[in-house]
């Protein structure tokens, strides 16, 4: 269960850094036509990792097994 918890939390951590890596390559003028500025990022990023919890968290209650990288 602990071990369980700690799986979500380093995948979701994950998420969050390659979402800043990815983000963070991209110019000012295509970060603003996608509508978001440098300093968004950081919660953009953690908004992804959140929304990987509670998806993480509802298919495992839903099917009884540990997430899947898509």
């Amino acid at each position: 269960m602990i071990l369980s918890h700690v799986i979500h939390m380093l995948r979701a951590w994950h998420r969050y850094r390659l979402c800043v890596r990815e983000l963070s390559q991209l110019s000012d003028l295509e970060l603003t036509d996608i509508g978001l500025t440098r300093s968004g990022i950081i919660f953009v990023a953690w908004r992804t990792a959140q929304d990987y919890l509670a998806g993480a968290d509802s298919a495992s209650a839903l099917h009884n097994e540990p997430p899947r990288d898509h």
